[in-house]
């Protein structure tokens, strides 16, 4: 059963710990990626012919897809020790702290997501006409940002050392 109090508590700690320590990494890797691809596409023929729109397309979902497992692929190796502590010592609830982890990552990829889809309009003049459609492609980045960063805590939480879980992102 989720504690409400616990997991209000981890979620603030968790986002506190988000803008102290990784939150640049993160805003200049939803930005910087898309920058990145849009080097390989000439910006008046994306969105405009079907062949470089739908590679275009791919390489913006594979890095949603790579931003998302590197936002948690590490983060319960790094905290194994501590959440042992807290759980035997001070009564932590499972539920409370995975509650408040997936909560932090959900607003981690929002934010990336609305970043990335930013850089994506900035970028691509074409695609500013299609508010429905830029809605929806940015939807989509944010399921597959979301989705990838749950995979990667859920791998995280099997492993027990950090080069375990980098070794493991991959496949």
């Amino acid at each position: 059963m989720v504690d409400k109090k616990q997991a209000t508590i981890y979620f603030k700690k968790f986002l506190r710990l988000l803008l102290n320590k990784k939150s640049l990494f993160f805003i200049i890797e939803a930005i910087l990626l898309p920058l990145i691809i849009s080097i390989a596409f000439n910006a008046n023929e994306v969105f405009e012919k079907y062949h470089i729109t739908r590679t275009s397309s791919i390489m913006f979902i594979s890095a949603a897809l790579w931003i998302g497992l590197f936002n948690s692929v590490t983060s319960i190796c790094n905290e194994r020790k501590v959440i042992k502590f807290e759980y035997q010592i001070k009564g932590l609830s499972l539920p409370s702290y995975v509650t408040a982890r997936v909560l932090t990552e959900l607003v981690l990829c929002l934010i990336e997501a609305v970043l990335m889809m930013g850089t994506i309009v900035v970028l691509y003049p074409r695609v500013q006409g299609n508010g429905s459609q830029v809605f929806l492609f940015g939807i989509t980045l944010f399921l597959v940002m979301f989705t990838s960063d749950m995979l990667a805590l859920l791998i995280s939480a099997f492993v027990k050392k950090s080069f375990q879980a980098m070794t493991a992102m991959p496949l």
